[in-house]
């Protein structure tokens, strides 16, 4: 098994994530690896139906098809880190002194910015995951967002070299290989990594929950990748989409 083989490559698509789960439901034989990738993502899609703003050619839009029947549902989440801890790594590869974030639950920072968006949907049969569909939206080469209330950022920003989309796509799938190795034979420690690149971890900071803000700061994940948060009232354990950072005070 190789990621990207095969690669199902459009000019146009409306969400990578969608085309993967169609295909899924209409081929029996779909496998393991298998890529969507699309140079111009029109309706992409990030947590909370958040809208994925990425400008033609650009960037790089795809999906990642994986059948982790091996992994137990409660520890999905490795998924996530997995995930995050390849495109950090792909960040790393092009500018190695630039400081690199992974924003609970799936978004990866250049310092205070947003490089990279991460969206994974699961099938389940009982209780085993069928599948894994991977959506990744990584800025590239892009250099304005006006149509983004905050400024993301792009590799090629920082990059101490010239950047070629189709090589960074390769860059990246061979990490995300060799950590879906890894997370499957060695998970602790890849999740420590995970847990000390966490954005604002340690960092008093501003959080919104439940309509309501309070200030508190990030400890670490539990074993289900449930984010711990120190408070005035204590450890708090949040699950995701019940937290997030309360941009009209900080961020």
């Amino acid at each position: 098994m190789k990621f990207g083989l095969p690669t199902y490559t459009f000019d146009v698509l409306d969400s990578t994530n969608a085309y993967a789960a169609q295909l899924l439901d209409t081929q029996q034989d779909v496998a393991e690896g298998t890529v969507i990738d699309t140079r111009h993502q029109t309706n992409g899609q990030g947590q909370k139906d958040r809208i994925w703003y990425s400008n033609p050619g650009q960037n790089i839009t795809l999906s990642l098809i994986l059948k982790p029947a091996w992994l137990p549902i409660r520890r999905q989440f490795w998924l996530n880190v997995m995930t995050s801890m390849a495109i950090v790594r792909t960040v790393k590869h092009y500018a190695e002194d630039t400081e690199v974030k992974v924003k609970w639950p799936n978004d990866v920072y250049i310092k205070d910015n947003k490089v990279s968006g991460i969206l994974i949907r699961l099938g389940l049969q009982g209780s085993t995951i069928q599948y894994a569909i991977v959506g990744i939206g990584l800025n590239v080469l892009q250099q304005q967002w006006p149509h983004c209330p905050s400024q993301p950022v792009s590799l090629s920003m920082c990059a101490d070299q010239m950047l070629s989309i189709d090589e960074v796509k390769g860059v990246l799938l061979q990490h995300l290989h060799a950590l879906y190795d890894e997370i499957r034979s060695d998970p602790e420690r890849l999740v420590q990594t995970y847990i000390d690149l966490l954005y604002k971890k340690g960092i008093e900071t501003d959080f919104m929950y439940d309509n309501r803000s309070f200030r508190g700061a990030i400890r670490s994940i539990d074993a289900s990748g449930r984010l711990l948060v120190d408070t005035q009232d204590g450890l708090r354990t949040f699950e995701v989409g019940e937290i997030s950072f309360d941009n009209s005070i900080s961020e």
